[in-house]
C-alpha cells in the first residue's frame, strides 16, 4: 500500500477520527482508487488527480455494478483523503469536493407489467378508493403527493383530464383512460368531497397499494412510485418522445426523464438481435 495512504490512515486513527477497522476500510478504498488510477493514467501523481478523474472512476464503479451505498462510501473515503492533504497545504484543491453523488440506480425500481396492474385493480374485495388510486396513478403517472392534492374540481370526467398543481403556481394537464374513469365514478358516487379527493395519509396509501399489489407482484415491492415508474416505462416502450414524457411526468429537466431509459435496454438488445442488419 502506498506510503501516503498509510500516512493518512495513521493520522485519522491518531486523532480518534476513525476506529482501526474504519481506517482500514478508508485506506482500502484509497488503495483501490490508486490501482485503478495507475491503469487509467500510467504516469500519475496525487497532485494531478482532477474532478474529471473522480467522475470517471464513479462511472467505472457503476459499470462494475457497485451498490449505490458502496459508491457513496468510497467517495467519502476519497474526500477525506484529499481533504487531509489540502489542509496540510500539500494539495491546492480537493478533486472530490464538487463531485455530485450518483442517484440510487433506477434498476432497483423494477417496473411492473400492465397486465399485473390489471389483475390488481380487478381483484374482488378491493376498496373503491384503493382501486381508483392504483388505476389513476398507473394511467396518469402522477406522483402520490400530486394525487393527494387533487380535489373534485381538478378532475374532468368527460374529457378524462386532470389539472395538476405544480410549484410556483404552475399547472400541467394529465390524462387517464376509460378504466380509471369507471373506477373514479364508482368511488365518487354518493360521496361529498369538500377537500382532498383522496383524504388519507401518504403512509396509509403506501400501505394500501403495497398490500393490494402483493399477491400479484411477486418479489416486487409495489409502491406509488413503482406505479409511476411503470407508466413511464410503458410510455417509452410505445414510442412516446422523451420531451413529451418529460412534460407528462412534470420533470423540470430531461436528464431526470432519461433515468427511465434503462428499462428499455433489454428491449433494445432483443430488437437489435432480431432486426438489425448483420454482415
Amino acid at each position: 500500500m502506498n506510503s501516503i495512504i498509510l500516512e493518512f490512515g495513521q493520522w485519522m486513527q491518531a486523532r480518534g477520527y476513525l476506529s482501526p477497522a474504519s481506517a482500514d476500510a478508508y485506506m482500502s478504498d484509497c488503495n483501490q482508487f490508486e490501482v485503478w488510477l495507475i491503469d487509467y493514467r500510467k504516469n500519475y501523481r496525487w497532485s494531478m488527480v482532477s474532478q474529471d478523474d473522480i467522475e470517471d472512476y464513479i462511472a467505472y464503479l457503476v459499470s462494475k455494478k457497485y451498490e449505490y451505498s458502496s459508491i457513496c462510501r468510497i467517495l467519502s473515503s476519497l474526500s477525506s483523503f484529499f481533504g487531509h492533504f489540502v489542509k496540510q497545504g500539500r494539495l491546492q484543491v480537493n478533486p472530490v469536493a464538487k463531485v455530485k453523488r450518483p442517484r440510487p440506480s433506477y434498476h432497483q425500481r423494477e417496473a411492473l407489467d400492465m397486465s399485473v396492474i390489471y389483475r390488481v385493480v380487478t381483484q374482488p374485495n378491493l376498496s373503491d378508493s384503493t382501486r381508483a388510486l392504483i388505476s389513476l396513478i398507473s394511467e396518469s403517472g402522477l406522483r402520490i403527493g400530486e394525487v393527494m392534492q387533487l380535489t373534485i374540481h381538478d378532475i374532468d370526467m368527460e374529457s378524462h383530464q386532470i389539472k395538476v398543481a405544480g410549484k410556483g403556481r404552475t399547472f400541467r394537464m394529465a390524462f387517464f383512460g376509460d378504466m380509471t374513469a369507471r373506477y373514479l365514478q364508482v368511488y365518487l358516487n354518493g360521496r361529498s368531497f369538500d377537500g382532498p379527493l383522496f383524504p388519507l395519509s401518504r403512509r396509509q396509501y403506501n400501505w394500501d397499494i403495497y398490500h393490494a399489489c402483493k399477491p400479484f407482484a411477486g418479489e416486487h415491492k409495489c409502491s406509488p412510485h413503482i406505479l409511476r415508474h411503470t407508466f413511464a416505462t410503458e410510455c417509452l416502450s410505445k414510442g412516446m418522445p422523451m420531451d413529451v414524457l418529460m412534460l407528462t411526468l412534470g420533470h423540470k429537466s430531461i436528464d431526470t426523464t432519461m433515468l427511465y431509459t434503462h428499462c428499455q435496454s433489454s428491449r433494445v438488445e432483443s430488437m437489435n438481435k432480431s432486426c438489425a442488419p448483420r454482415l
